[in-house]
């Protein structure tokens, strides 16, 4: 029965639906643009707790997951490793630029969030994505 069990949990845990991020600034902006999408920009550094925090516990909540593959084409650059686009100086980390289809920040959301104040900020995002002509009618 334990078995049964932890086969379950772990079928469970691969199902689960994930954020698949874009390693690459150029191949996300090219699919945003095809897409008429937000890009959604999460900037991280390599020993940043706040960055883990907002990793593991709001970029994996089951609704902020659902809104950004619906609404955004997401990418995340780590600081230390990553080349930056010129587009994006992130000072503070994590950082999460939301850019419309030229590159232009239409909002950003600086520091760790909880899930649901998240989820608001990518409304605030997706409401300004549109003003900037960037969203296709869905």
């Amino acid at each position: 029965m334990k078995r049964l069990w932890i086969l379950l949990v772990f079928l469970s845990a691969l199902s689960a639906e994930t954020i698949h991020f874009e390693t690459n600034y150029d191949a996300a902006m090219k699919k945003a643009k095809a897409e008429g999408k937000v890009l959604m920009a999460v900037i991280t550094q390599t020993y940043c707790p706040w960055c883990d925090k907002f990793k593991n516990r709001t970029l994996v909540d089951p609704e902020v997951v659902k809104m950004v593959n619906e609404n955004f084409v997401p990418l995340m650059l780590n600081k230390d490793v990553d080349d930056m686009p010129q587009d994006i100086r992130a000072r503070m980390v994590p950082t999460t630029y939301f850019l419309d289809h030229t590159g232009e920040e239409v909002f950003s959301s600086i520091g760790y969030k909880h899930p649901r104040t998240f989820m608001g900020d990518m409304k605030d995002a997706i409401e300004l994505g549109a003003e900037h002509g960037n969203i296709k009618a869905q």
